[in-house]
């Protein structure tokens, strides 16, 4: 309700996590009527389980792009990402999705391949945020830097 109310105040940062906000409610329903069923019916349904892992994964694939794009700074440092980022981010949220899938569908034997793409995003979302971090401490001292220059100098 705040987000509509304040959404001109809003950036694309919001709109994507808000997607992811609606994306885990979808989740959770679907969760829920799969488990609602599983316990009037006392047999799996297999397009809801199947459903219900595709959502599983999405949610999982979104988060960690999610974590990527807040890293990288994404509307919060800056405005603009270089397209050779995007592609990588695009990329990586497909991997983790289709692995997770992967787990759950063919064998765990995917579950390595998960595990690393998911070390390899907070290892670049750690990065990025530490190099934005510095971008933001340098600016600030610059900002104290030339104020206390100008002080000292009057």
């Amino acid at each position: 309700l705040n987000w509509f109310y304040f959404r001109k105040h809003s950036n694309s940062l919001h709109r994507v996590l808000f997607v992811l906000f609606v994306l885990s409610i979808a989740s959770s329903l679907v969760h829920f009527h799969y488990w609602q069923e599983l316990s009037s019916k006392g047999v799996e349904t297999d397009w809801l389980n199947d459903l219900k892992n595709a959502f599983y994964s999405l949610q999982n694939g979104f988060v960690f792009f999610a974590l990527m794009i807040t890293g990288e700074g994404w509307c919060v440092c800056h405005f603009k990402v270089s397209l050779y980022k995007w592609i990588g981010m695009i990329v990586i949220f497909v991997a983790i999705t289709v692995s997770i899938m992967c787990i759950e569908w063919v064998h765990e034997y995917f579950l390595a391949f998960s595990v690393c793409c998911c070390v390899f995003v907070v290892y670049k979302s750690l990065r990025w945020t530490t190099k934005n971090l510095n971008r933001l401490a340098r600016q600030n001292n610059t900002q104290i830097t030339g104020s206390s220059n100008w002080i000292s100098n009057s």
